[in-house]
């Protein structure tokens, strides 16, 4: 009697690899989590397992869709570059002056880094610690396009006589600086003077201040 032959057995699932899940919406969960936590802790103190105890799931499911915390990380800027890019598309393409073009997009460039605002934290670390590829990656998809975006609305508005002439790299090092530092001190500001620096009141509030700031330095008499 010849033996029945059986089949081979289904291919492993890899360990960590979710089983009847919407993939895309469990990666896009795990990165809001990611979030969070990095919002929480800074970008050097968080963790893997960290965030796999917070998001209830084997952190081999997190190895699964970002690799390592340098996977992640590179899913994280590439988050907070399309949040910015938008912002930028948007001020850009509005029908408005330059100065209210430059409102708009100082006022909801704030606002991200006031949701992310662990995005303060790690522009430091990879310009100034990390030996990483990852601050070419923060440069190229969050930094330069801000810049170059902002530069092209001042040179918009001077070209229009809006604005006096002026050196445009230079004022958006400045601004760039003056609103990293707001949240880069936000901890200090929490702890000394009580202010919460993750408000959306104080921080539309310091958009304002900010963006009035530069404006009344740049305007034409």
């Amino acid at each position: 009697m010849t033996p029945t032959r059986k089949g081979n057995p289904p291919p492993s699932r890899g360990p960590g690899r979710p089983v009847g899940t919407d993939s895309g919406r469990t990666r896009e969960h795990l990165l809001r989590v990611a979030r969070d936590v990095l919002a929480e802790e800074g970008f050097p103190k968080t963790t893997i397992r960290e965030i796999a105890e917070r998001a209830n799931v084997n952190p081999a499911l997190l190895h699964y869709y970002f690799g390592n915390k340098s996977g992640l990380h590179s899913a994280v800027v590439e988050h907070v570059g399309k949040r910015i890019q938008t912002n930028l598309e948007s001020a850009q393409g509005s029908k408005t002056t330059a100065r209210q073009k430059l409102r708009s997009l100082l006022h909801a460039y704030l606002l991200v880094l006031g949701d992310e605002p662990y995005v303060a934290q790690m522009l430091i670390h990879h310009l100034l610690l990390a030996e990483d590829g990852h601050t070419d990656q923060f440069v190229s998809q969050v930094a330069k396009p801000l810049m170059d975006g902002m530069i092209a609305i001042l040179e918009e508005g001077i070209t229009d006589g809006e604005f006096r002439e002026f050196e445009t790299s230079f004022l958006v090092s400045s601004i760039a600086a003056n609103c990293l530092s707001f949240f880069l001190a936000g901890p200090l500001l929490k702890k000394s003077g009580g202010v919460d620096f993750r408000s959306r009141a104080v921080i539309e509030s310091w958009a304002e201040s900010v963006t009035d700031l530069v404006l009344n330095g740049i305007l034409k008499r």
